[in-house]
């Protein structure tokens, strides 16, 4: 897929986003590069699925609910563990169009028991940070928004929130790779 056909269903502001956090998504991409070469995929293409997941948040994100770099974030995250994963990516109509004839309810079941797996690593004030992010059981705060309930700095919520995800994302990384190591 090239550029031209990612960015058409783009609006205009939509294309402008994109493109001023293309470098920032570049980035993303070069930082999974070591987890890339342990599964023989190419920088290039990590660097591709950040690109293809920054477009997609574009298409979602909805202004005033998130910052767009943290919305971002995620998605690019996604599309480069998938790329990782050896998993090609189903959006919710190729699922349900699937000839597996799994319904949706299990998916979202296996999804919530994997949330709540990676949760439980997490201190009390981390998971509460992460909750209030992604809006688990609440509405998404802005970091802003949480450092002020929570009485911390901005910055300090970040923090929490970066160490947090980390530790999440390398233990599904490990559980990953024990989980296929035999296979």
């Amino acid at each position: 897929m090239n550029a031209e056909e990612v960015l058409a269903p783009l609006t205009a502001d939509q294309q402008q986003l994109v493109m001023k956090h293309v470098p920032w998504a570049m980035n993303m991409g070069r930082k999974y590069a070591a987890l890339g070469r342990l599964k023989e995929v190419p920088c290039e293409d990590l660097q591709q699925e950040a690109c293809y997941g920054l477009c997609k948040a574009a298409q979602r994100f909805v202004a005033g609910q998130a910052d767009f770099k943290t919305y971002a974030f995620l998605w690019c995250k996604k599309y480069i563990l998938l790329a990782l994963n050896d998993r090609p990516f189903m959006d919710k109509e190729d699922v349900e169009a699937s000839a597996s004839g799994l319904p949706e309810e299990f998916y979202r079941a296996e999804i919530d028991k994997q949330v709540q797996q990676l949760l439980a690593l997490l201190t009390d004030q981390e998971r509460t940070i992460v909750c209030a992010v992604f809006g688990v059981g609440c509405t998404a705060l802005s970091f802003g928004q949480i450092a002020e309930k929570m009485g911390l700095t901005s910055r300090r919520v970040h923090t929490l929130y970066e160490k947090a995800m980390t530790r999440m994302e390398f233990h599904a990384f490990d559980n990953y790779k024990n989980d296929n190591h035999d296979k």
